[in-house]
C-alpha cells in the first residue's frame, strides 16, 4: 500500500507539471485545498476513488496509469489534458473589480441619500402640518445614526474590513450625540453621557484588532 502511494504521489506531480499547473489550481479544479494537494505529492496521503477518477479525468489518462509506477513504461506517456480556459488579463480583472466597486458605492450613496430624503420629508411634514410642534429638526439628527448604520452594514458585505473600525466609531458617537440633543431638547442636560462613549470606543478599538489582526 504504501508503494503504491508513492506511485500515485510521482504520477501526481508528474502529470500535474506536464499541464503546466500549480498545486493551488489543481486543488481548485478539485474543489480542495491546496494543501491537500502538497500532501498527496508527498505521499503523505492518498485520494479517495472518486478524486482519482476525476484525476484520471482531468489529465486523460487511466485510472490503472494513474497508481502504477511511472518508470515501468519505457514509452514516455502523452497527455490530452482537457483545454483550460485562458486566465483573464489582470487589467481585465481589474477593471471588472473597479466598475464593481463603483456599483457598490453609487448603492451605499443612494440608501443614504434615501435616509437623509426621509428625514426631510419628515420635516417638512411637521412644519407644514403641525409648525406649533417642537423639535421636528430633530429628524435630521436621527438620520445621523441611521446612515451610519448603513454605511456599516454596506461596508461589510462589499468594502474593507478594516473601514468598519472608523464607521463603528461614528455610529458609536452619532448614537450618543442624538440621544444627548434629544433630552436636552427637553431641559435634560445628561453630559456624562459623553463618559460612556469612553468605554465603547475601547471596545471598538479591540474588536477592529481582534476580528482583522495585522499580518
Amino acid at each position: 500500500m504504501s508503494e503504491t502511494r508513492q506511485h500515485i504521489a510521482r504520477n501526481i506531480t508528474r502529470l500535474r507539471l506536464a499541464a503546466d499547473m500549480t498545486q493551488k489550481d489543481l486543488a481548485e479544479k478539485l474543489d480542495y485545498s491546496d494543501k491537500a494537494v502538497s500532501k498527496w505529492e508527498r505521499a503523505e496521503s492518498t485520494p479517495d476513488i472518486d478524486t482519482l477518477t476525476r484525476l484520471a479525468d482531468l489529465f486523460g489518462v487511466t485510472l490503472d496509469s494513474l497508481v502504477r509506477d511511472p518508470n515501468a513504461d519505457a514509452v514516455p506517456v502523452t497527455l490530452e489534458v482537457p483545454p483550460i480556459a485562458p486566465p483573464i488579463p489582470p487589467e481585465e480583472d481589474g477593471l471588472a473589480q473597479k466598475h464593481r466597486d463603483i456599483n457598490h458605492g453609487i448603492i451605499t450613496l443612494i440608501s443614504v441619500l434615501a435616509v437623509w430624503f426621509i428625514a426631510g420629508l419628515i420635516y417638512v411634514l411637521f412644519l407644514s402640518i403641525a409648525p406649533a410642534l417642537p423639535h421636528y429638526w430633530l429628524a435630521f439628527v436621527y438620520a445621523v445614526p441611521v446612515s451610519a448604520l448603513l454605511w456599516l452594514i454596506f461596508n461589510a458585505v462589499w468594502f474593507v474590513p478594516r473601514r468598519g473600525f472608523l464607521i463603528s466609531s461614528v455610529l458609536l458617537w452619532s448614537i450618543l450625540a442624538t440621544i444627548f440633543f434629544h433630552l436636552l431638547c427637553y431641559g435634560v442636560c445628561l453630559w456624562p453621557l459623553w463618559l460612556l462613549g469612553v468605554p465603547l470606543q475601547a471596545a471598538i478599538l479591540l474588536w477592529s484588532h481582534l476580528l482583522f489582526p495585522k499580518r
